[in-house]
């Protein structure tokens, strides 16, 4: 849920209509539902004020709670890097209004900081998601070389911190307006077969979960 520009406004009952449109259809969907309000919450350019940005948080969970929606699970969504100003807990908008911990795996060198927001969310006992991943322009475009830079580190980070869900941006970056030209490059995993290989070697591991038919039925869900 991209909020940039709209925090005063959203506490000030102006997109209330917006959210019970939401809220109308996550129900809608009759299945689980991840929420990011506000993702990447801490990116600078995104100008999320604290105070403001909790505010505003809390207000949508309100609405949608007050309005019966119980498929949701609400994600509180870092960009992954320690903002020297600023702690992530500065943005955090309490427990009870936060089902999981989310954060952006991009760069190359960010690993050491998104343990950091893995480490929180173990102390706040919520689940970890990777909310966006994807190798990013600092990453060697060899596939052979990819996977040892940027892969490999992804799922040694999944491992080590006990990450629940992952989200991969499997797409031609290029193809959209908002990135082309900004050299994100190319993502798919199918484009290279040594790549393709083990990718579907590492999700081989009965570790993660398989689309199927079954798969809500596995969750729980009717």
């Amino acid at each position: 849920l991209y909020l940039v520009g709209t925090l005063p406004d959203i506490v000030s009952g102006k997109y209330d209509a917006n959210i019970k449109l939401l809220g109308d259809w996550i129900q809608s969907t009759q299945r689980p539902v991840f929420l990011r309000i506000g993702y990447e919450f801490d990116l600078p350019q995104n100008n999320y004020e604290p105070e403001v940005y909790k505010r505003s948080y809390r207000y949508l969970v309100d609405k949608l709670r007050a309005q019966g929606v119980d498929n949701v699970a609400y994600v509180w969504h870092s960009y992954g890097v320690v903002n020297s100003s600023k702690s992530f807990l500065k943005w955090y908008p309490g427990d009870q209004y936060v089902d999981w911990f989310g954060v952006s795996f991009f760069s190359l060198y960010n690993r050491s900081d998104a343990a950091i927001f893995a480490r929180m969310a173990r102390e706040h006992s919520k689940p970890l998601m990777i909310a966006e991943a994807s190798p990013n322009k600092e990453v060697p475009i060899d596939g052979k070389k990819r996977w040892q830079r940027w892969y490999k580190n992804l799922f040694a980070f999944v491992r080590e911190n006990d990450v629940r869900a992952i989200s991969y941006i499997n797409c031609e970056w290029d193809k959209f307006p908002m990135w082309k030209g900004q050299g994100w490059g190319d993502s798919r995993v199918e484009n290279d077969p040594f790549l393709k290989e083990m990718w579907l070697k590492e999700i081989g591991d009965k570790k993660y979960l398989r689309s199927s038919s079954q798969v809500f039925k596995q969750l729980g869900i009717r």
